[in-house]
C-alpha cells in the first residue's frame, strides 16, 4: 500500500505525466489542488513557509559549470595536493594527513 504522501504527490498530479513536476508547482491555496487532504490547511502553511529554503536548497544542488573556469572534464582530475594543504593540516593538528594524501598521490 502506498504511503498518504506518495498518494497525495500522485492525485496532485506527481505520477506518470501529471502538470506538477516539482514542489514549486504545488499551488499555496489548497482549496486549488483538486483533492480533499487531511490537515490541507496546515500543510499549506508549511509549504508556504519552507517554499525560500527548498528554493535555495534546488538551488545549491544545481550543478553549474562555467567554461571559462573548466577548460575539460579531465581538467577536473585530482592531481595530488594543493600548496596550501600543509598549512591547514598543520592548523588542524592532523600532520598524518599530508602522509596519507602524499601516499595517495603517488598511487595514481
Amino acid at each position: 500500500m502506498a504511503s498518504r504522501t506518495a498518494r497525495m504527490g500522485c492525485a496532485l498530479g506527481g505520477c506518470g505525466t501529471g502538470a506538477l513536476r516539482h514542489i514549486g508547482d504545488i499551488p499555496e491555496d489548497p482549496a486549488a489542488w483538486g483533492i480533499s487532504v487531511r490537515g490541507a490547511a496546515r500543510l499549506a502553511g508549511a509549504l508556504r513557509d519552507g517554499r525560500d529554503l527548498a528554493r535555495l536548497f534546488l538551488d545549491l544542488a544545481t550543478l553549474r559549470v562555467e567554461r571559462s573556469i573548466v577548460p575539460s572534464v579531465p581538467a577536473l582530475r585530482w592531481s595530488g595536493p594543493g600548496p596550501g594543504l600543509a598549512a591547514v593540516a598543520e592548523t588542524w593538528g592532523a600532520g598524518a594527513l599530508m602522509d596519507r594524501v602524499a601516499a595517495l598521490a603517488a598511487s595514481r
